[in-house]
C-alpha cells in the first residue's frame, strides 16, 4: 500500500492520501521508514523456520507453541546455527 501510495503522492498531497485511505500521517510516514529498512539473515532464516514448522504441523501451531517448539529444537531448524566448536 505504500509504495502505492508513494506512486500517487506526485498527483495528490500526503494529507489528502491519508484522509481518503484513513490513515493516519503518522501511521503512513513510519510505514514508509520501515518497508526501506533490510531484513536481517538472522531474523530471514527465523521466518523460514518458522515457515518449515507451520507447514510441517499443518498449519496448526499458535504463536506460543511455536515459540515453545522452535526453544526445545532450535538446531534443527535453524539455518545460521553456529557448528559446535571445539577447543
Amino acid at each position: 500500500m505504500i509504495t502505492k501510495m508513494n506512486k500517487a503522492h506526485e498527483c495528490y498531497n500526503t494529507r489528502e492520501l491519508c484522509q481518503l485511505l484513513k490513515l493516519s500521517r503518522s501511521r503512513y510516514y513510519y510505514q514508509a521508514k520501515v518497508s526501506n529498512k533490510p531484513i536481517s539473515d538472522t531474523t530471514n532464516s527465523m521466518i523460514q523456520s518458522m515457515r518449515k514448522i507451520s507447514i510441517e504441523t499443518g498449519y496448526t501451531y499458535g504463536k506460543r507453541r511455536l515459540k515453545h517448539y522452535l526453544n526445545t529444537k532450535p538446531n534443527r531448524y535453524l539455518c545460521c546455527s553456529k557448528p559446535n566448536e571445539e577447543g
